[in-house]
């Protein structure tokens, strides 16, 4: 990568340690900038408070505390509109989300495969508004 190119940022959000770290780790060897946050309740508090500015929020559904990821969804969507959202899950219930959400785009499947998700990623970031 070019020094001057801008380092895309992402937050991954997965309350489960193993699951996240895994996440990290091929995000970054594709060349993201990764923040990791092990619940929605933190990701809304380093999204409130960090200087990163991150592109996109790649964030499990199920997580326990006070905000799941399609609460974070619905935060970032009114609060930081700018970030991209995707959410991904292991449970078959989470795909009935409510019609707020769809333009999300479908939910990715663990587990998921890395080359599949970097493809989604970029295909997100890389998504121009009309």
């Amino acid at each position: 990568m070019l020094e001057n190119e801008h380092r895309r940022m992402l937050l991954v959000v997965e309350d489960e340690a193993i699951v996240r770290l895994a996440a990290v780790t091929f995000l970054r060897e594709y060349g993201f900038g990764v923040v990791d946050a092990g619940s929605g309740d933190q990701a809304m508090d380093i999204l409130e408070t960090s200087e990163i500015a991150f592109d996109l929020v790649f964030s499990d559904i199920q997580m326990p505390g006070r905000i799941d990821g399609c609460g974070l969804a619905r935060w970032i969507r009114t609060e930081k509109p700018h970030i991209k959202v995707i959410l991904t899950s292991g449970a078959v219930k989470d795909f009935q989300l409510t019609d707020d959400l769809s333009e999300i785009g479908p939910i990715e499947v663990k587990p998921y495969d890395h080359a599949s998700i970097v493809d989604r990623i970029e295909s997100e970031l890389n998504a121009t508004i009309i």
